[in-house]
């Protein structure tokens, strides 16, 4: 399937990938009733209705973004220009070292296609796929440009802080639940943040820049790097993070409200209500 979409015009790639996800929207499924659940926890001044549209249309995005993955990889200098206009990237140009944070908003493989497109090495860190074929694939898409595929895991974290030590650029995923991070808020929730972009941050003094990859129209991205935040320091390693990835939260929580249908609304990154229903 991927070997298809690979040679078909992005745009059909994307609208194909509408379609899809306005089906797997209407299904009784569980990530469909966790999604609809989290929007509700988050606007609850939404109507029914609004509540069903915005996870119709995160749904969209989200099988747009798998199907798009092989095609986007596969833009070559004058069809990236085509497709994606970018914005702020002398945010990153001028010091390579820099940390990026960002959220599974809009197409955020673009945002490490972008990177990789201008010839900024990164490391990223992934989750394994349970599918050994996906996975080596999946791998190698996002490797070809921008370099450096770490596995999440302690010889994964051995390998990102010595890259990060080297001086190399590192992505980070920040807004999904990590059962034994840092307590914060995420849109008034208590929740559990992943903590090692802080922590990398802050003890080798690396600046954090966000970046979000928006969609313009079918098969079109807008792809925005902000200045890199301001993280304090008050000498308490376990504070200074807590801050750190508060002011994290906050930024994508910002990004979300801006337009609440190109996050990933499916995970389970709130605690349910057992007497709030679905």
């Amino acid at each position: 399937m991927f070997a298809l979409f690979k040679i078909v015009p992005l745009k059909i790639v994307s609208k194909l990938g509408q379609w899809l996800g306005t089906f797997l929207a209407s299904l009784p499924a569980s990530t469909n009733q966790m999604a609809r659940y989290n929007i509700r926890l988050c606007f609850p001044e939404k109507s029914e209705k609004e509540v069903r549209e915005i996870h119709e249309k995160a749904t969209q995005n989200f099988i747009q973004t798998l199907l798009e993955m092989p095609k986007v990889y596969s833009l070559n200098s004058n069809n990236f220009k085509k497709h994606v206009e970018v914005e702020g990237i002398e945010h990153l140009r001028n010091d390579t070292s820099r940390l990026i944070l960002t959220a599974h908003y809009g197409n955020w493989d673009v945002v490490n296609k972008t990177i990789g497109h201008y010839g900024i090495p990164m490391a990223s860190i992934y989750r394994k796929a349970n599918n050994p074929y996906v996975n080596s694939y999946i791998t190698k898409l996002r490797g070809q440009d921008s370099g450096l595929m770490i596995e999440k895991g302690i010889p994964g974290a051995k390998k990102l802080i010595k890259a990060v030590k080297e001086g190399m650029c590192a992505g980070f995923l920040n807004d999904q639940k990590m059962s034994d991070g840092i307590a914060s808020t995420f849109f008034g929730q208590e929740v559990k943040s992943p903590s090692a972009i802080a922590d990398l941050a802050l003890k080798y003094n690396r600046e954090v820049v966000p970046v979000f990859a928006v969609r313009t129209k079918l098969g079109h991205f807008k792809i925005k790097f902000y200045p890199p935040v301001k993280l304090k320091k008050i000498g308490e390693s376990r504070k200074d993070s807590a801050h750190a990835i508060q002011m994290f939260n906050n930024i994508i929580e910002e990004q979300i409200k801006e337009d609440p249908t190109l996050w990933l609304w499916h995970h389970k990154r709130f605690t349910r209500k057992i007497d709030q229903t679905l």
